[in-house]
């Protein structure tokens, strides 16, 4: 049934009060305030309800403040900025709604800040500016709107900043790129607008950096080639243009790189085939041209390659043959040609291998046949001849559901 915070009230010590994931449920009491040396209330991951008291903001020693994970609701109080000592403040994961209140600016011991995961709106207050040893600032998951405030620029010490999820529009500040202790910059999943500032290269401590499923326009900086550290880079789902910088090759340490549904032309430069690190490679739906590079053939721990819904020409380099992590592997919808490589059947790990809708010819390799894990194969609409009978009923006792699906023996002229 859980705990009342009425009936804790008596057993808290003068300074702590250490609930967490208690099943705690109930509202905050008003008598709270009354505790005025507790310096450390951590009530998250309980079934906690009811608005936080403006009371709270008598708790003149509090340090940290952490309510996360709980069934609040209502605003938060403008109160919660006289607590002059707090160094935490954590109210992710919540109902809370109403504005982000511009009193925050008076708790400048302030290293955390989480307001994530609720229901506020309006502006984020330029006044978060003020919070000059704030570390880490999530807002993300919200219905903020209004432009990224400028003054965000003036936190140094910053690590983490946490807008995903959210309304908000205008430009990406060129002040953001004054931050540079950022390890974590996520901007994903909102309205903003304008380019790339070429300064954001100045943040080569960036580790992630997420700018997708926005409205960002303009060519890509090769000015990101100067984020060594960086490991995670999603630019997907905009409307960027423009070739993909050479640049690009000095980010040895990514693992991940998302640049598909824009608009990028030109080539897919050689210089990808030294990241090595790379696992997850996405260029899908884009409208660049030539040959996919042979240098690709160098990423040998990639799991996902999607190339698929571009205009790409020439042949399937054999070198993807050396790709023995590969899981799921998407060329379709380009002007490919020439035959499928026989060594694509020392892909053993490949669950989806899509080849459909190119000008590829000649036959299905038998080798494909061998492939245990594959459940998903499309060949459709190319100039294929065959299958020959022994690799059809390989591949038909391989992928019964599959080749049912796709209507498999039809797709091919027949020898």
């Amino acid at each position: 049934m859980g705990i009342s915070l009425l009936a804790l009230g008596s057993s808290w010590s003068s300074k702590l009060c250490l609930c967490k994931g208690n099943q705690i449920r109930g509202s905050i009491p008003q008598g709270l305030a009354n505790l005025t040396k507790l310096r450390f209330l951590m009530l998250h991951d309980n079934e906690v309800s009811g608005e936080i008291p403006r009371q709270i903001g008598t708790m003149s020693s509090l340090v940290t403040l952490n309510l996360s994970n709980n069934h609040l609701v209502g605003d938060i109080h403008p109160e919660i900025g006289h607590l002059k000592h707090l160094v935490r403040l954590d109210l992710s994961i919540n109902s809370l709604s109403g504005y982000v209140p511009s009193k925050l600016d008076d708790l400048t011991k302030l290293t955390t800040l989480y307001l994530d995961h609720n229901q506020l709106f309006g502006k984020i207050p330029q006044e978060l500016g003020c919070l000059v040893n704030l570390q880490d600032l999530a807002l993300s998951d919200n219905t903020l709107t209004g432009a990224i405030p400028y003054s965000i620029g003036n936190l140094p010490k910053l690590t983490t900043l946490y807008l995903y999820n959210n309304q908000l529009s205008g430009h990406i500040p060129r002040e953001l790129c004054r931050l540079v202790n950022l390890k974590d910059l996520e901007l994903s999943n909102n309205r903003l607008t304008g380019s790339i500032p070429n300064s954001i290269g100045n943040l080569t401590k960036l580790t992630t950096l997420y700018f997708d499923s926005n409205h960002i326009s303009g060519h890509v900086p090769p000015e990101l080639g100067f984020l060594e550290n960086l490991e995670d880079l999603e630019l997907r789902n905009n409307t960027l243009t423009g070739f993909i910088p050479n640049s690009i090759g000095n980010l040895t340490k990514l693992t991940i790189l998302y640049l598909y549904m824009n608009q990028l032309s030109g080539h897919i430069s050689r210089e990808v085939g030294r990241l090595e690190n790379l696992e997850y490679l996405d260029l899908g739906n884009n409208t660049l041209t030539d040959s996919i590079p042979n240098s690709i053939g160098n990423l040998t721990k990639l799991t996902n390659l999607y190339l698929d819904n571009n205009q790409l020409s020439s042949q399937i380099p054999r070198e993807l043959g050396y790709l023995a992590n590969l899981d799921y592997l998407r060329l379709s919808y380009n002007t490919l040609t020439g035959s499928i490589p026989n060594n694509l059947g020392n892909l053993t790990k490949i669950t989806s291998l899509y080849l459909d809708n190119n000008q590829l010819s000649g036959h299905i390799p038998r080798e494909l046949g061998y492939l245990a894990n594959l459940d998903s194969l499309s060949l459709r609409n190319n100039s294929l001849t065959g299958p020959s009978q022994i690799t059809l009923a390989i591949l038909q006792n391989s992928l019964p559901w599959t080749l049912a699906r796709t209507n498999f023996p039809g797709q091919f002229h027949e020898e």
